[in-house]
């Protein structure tokens, strides 16, 4: 049986989420017991709150990825100087790379022409975004494919650029130009 009992509520922005509580001590149970019982069970809260972030987050990022890989449109998104940091199955069977065959390049090099990049990059520099621009680029077989290239700046929470989303989509029927010579 219990003889002696001391609870707290663990609360979590004013919901019951749990308790923590003793019972059956040798002594009367003090108000500094209660006080640590009452720590505990605000540590346990946060402790649940942030379970929950997490799992929300790791829903979000599961999310996120399903998107990024279902899509019909080739998705790729960069850190600065054309670092890989995402590369979806449509990219990979638009352009023929892999994602672990673009760890190690810059993405730079699928552009066809480097002036039409350097003067894409400008103007993405300047405004932010691109939208729907044509590009000739390099499959890994190194034939020209004609895309059409919509471009986004990535920026975190202190709005500072981090990198870019680009979607690309081959034009219909020119799509694949003539081989070009190898390099």
């Amino acid at each position: 049986p219990i003889h002696r009992f001391l609870a707290a509520p663990a609360l979590l922005q004013g919901e019951l989420i749990g308790q923590v509580a003793v019972a059956n001590a040798n002594r009367s149970y003090t108000e500094k017991d209660l006080a640590v019982i009452e720590l505990l069970a605000n540590i346990y809260a946060v402790a649940v709150q942030r379970k929950r972030e997490e799992e929300e987050i790791r829903g979000t990022r599961d999310l996120l990825e399903a998107i990024l890989e279902c899509s019909a449109e080739a998705i790729g998104v960069f850190g600065h100087g054309g670092r890989l940091i995402e590369w979806n199955r449509a990219a990979t069977e638009l352009f023929g790379y892999t994602r672990s065959d673009l760890e190690t390049r810059s993405i730079y090099e699928i552009y066809a022409d480097p002036n039409a990049l350097e003067s894409m990059l400008a103007k993405l520099r300047q405004e932010g975004r691109i939208r729907r621009q044509e590009m000739r680029m390099l499959r890994k077989d190194r034939r020209e494919l004609m895309c059409e290239l919509s471009i986004n700046v990535l920026k975190d929470k202190e709005w500072r650029v981090i990198g870019s989303v680009t979607v690309v989509v081959p034009l219909p029927k020119n799509a694949i130009m003539a081989s070009l010579p190898a390099a």
